[in-house]
Order: structure tokens, then sequence, then C-alpha cells
């Protein structure tokens, strides 16, 4: 059976399918006498169509080109959050490919190395 290990029990992979509850699911359980709470997101990786990344990236930088932000706290807190969004996809991507060792198909040494190349 295809899960997660968790507290000594199988918990079924969701189906992605289905609909999500954004909040989390919160199991319990009791492990050497103590009673336990577990709480996770259910999550699962979205797969598109070949050119919708290169779309979207598109017009990410069209509307990043037009924008203009409110001066107020509350708005510079926004984009940062929205930034650091887009690194953390960045991150995963790069602890992938990494992994992957694809920066050696591209002639590079490393991954830093291909990155200080041509992430500028």
């Amino acid at each position: 059976m295809a899960g997660k290990v968790l507290d000594d029990r199988i918990f079924p992979a969701k189906n992605c399918a289905g609909p999500a509850d954004p909040s989390g699911v919160v199991v319990g359980g009791v492990r050497d006498g103590e009673k336990h709470r577990y709480s996770f997101i259910r999550s699962c990786e979205r797969v598109y169509d070949g050119g919708v990344f290169e779309q979207l990236s598109d017009q990410i930088d069209e509307i990043v080109g037009r924008l203009s932000v409110p001066r107020s706290f509350d708005a510079v807190v926004r984009v940062l959050g929205l930034a650091e969004r887009l690194v953390a996809l960045a991150h995963e991507a790069i602890g992938d490919l990494d992994a992957e060792r694809a920066w050696q198909a591209e002639g590079a040494t490393s991954m830093t190395a291909l990155l200080k190349d041509r992430a500028r």
C-alpha cells in the first residue's frame, strides 16, 4: 500500500484529483502511552501541458515590468511574500536538478558554476 508512514501506521496517499482541504489534515495517535497530534497539508505535484510554464513566465515578466508597488508597508510585505514564493520554487527545482547532476549535460562542473554563469 502506497502512503506515508506516520506514528508506526500507514496513511494512504490521497488522490490529487479530489478536493483538497487547504487547512490540512490533523491525525492523532497514541505511542508509548503518549498522545500525539500530527498535522500536514495534502499536496501534489502539478504537471502542465508543454508551453504553459513559458506562457505563465512571460505573463509574470510582463506584469512585473508594469508593476508599481504602492508606498505602503502592506504592499511591500505582499511583494516580498510573492518574491519569496518564486525563489522557493526556484530552489526546489535547483535541488532536483543538482540531485540529478543535470548540470553535467550542460558542460558545467557543478550546479553552483552553472548558476554563476547563467543566472545573472
